[in-house]
């Protein structure tokens, strides 16, 4: 059997579907950047993009506030995984295994901002787990003055989106387990 050379419109087809999808991403985030940059108004004012960039980047502070999200998204991510993984290696093929199976699904309909709540007031200097500790080992009379919500390093809301995220894991991690079947060497 004789292969022939395959048309031209199917060899561009890996290519034009990339473009399709990233092409307009791109657009957009240009758009985006350009006015959050304050391109319009550079440009009308005949600054130009590079010196509406520069202010945005000479602003005190910039670099940390880009920094603190991009390192909670990157150690969120870490974090959520490697609990899973640890969960998953751990209860596989026991009793809390099966109950944790029943229970992923459920967490997954839990609105992001009931849960930031509840996690806010159970590690709040005065919520649940300080209640729970205080003042017998702790020996606080009134709660710290700690900033919790918003702290500088972001720890709060990487508590709160691996929290968020681990069920999706778990859950993916369940769908790929009983396509494995690894209980079946």
């Amino acid at each position: 059997m004789r292969s022939e050379p395959l048309p031209a419109v199917i060899r561009l087809a890996p290519a034009l579907t990339i473009l399709l999808l990233v092409g307009p991403l791109a657009a957009g985030l240009l758009g985006v950047l350009i006015v959050a940059g304050g391109g319009v108004e550079a440009f009308s004012a005949g600054i130009g993009l590079g010196g509406a960039v520069q202010a945005v980047f000479a602003a005190p502070g910039i670099l940390r506030s880009l920094a603190v999200p991009l390192v909670a998204a990157l150690a969120t991510t870490a974090v959520a995984l490697g609990v899973t993984f640890l969960v998953m290696a751990a209860f596989y093929g026991t009793r809390a295994f099966a109950v944790l199976r029943q229970l992923v699904a459920p967490l997954l309909s839990v609105p992001h901002a009931a849960a930031a709540v509840g996690l806010a007031f159970l590690i709040a200097p005065s919520g649940l787990v300080a209640r729970l500790v205080s003042p017998g080992l702790t020996g606080w009379v009134r709660p710290p003055d700690a900033l919790i919500v918003h702290d500088p390093l972001g720890l709060s809301m990487m508590a709160g989106l691996a929290a968020k995220e681990m069920p999706f894991l778990m859950l993916v991690a369940l769908a790929g387990l009983s396509g494995l079947q690894p209980g079946r060497a």
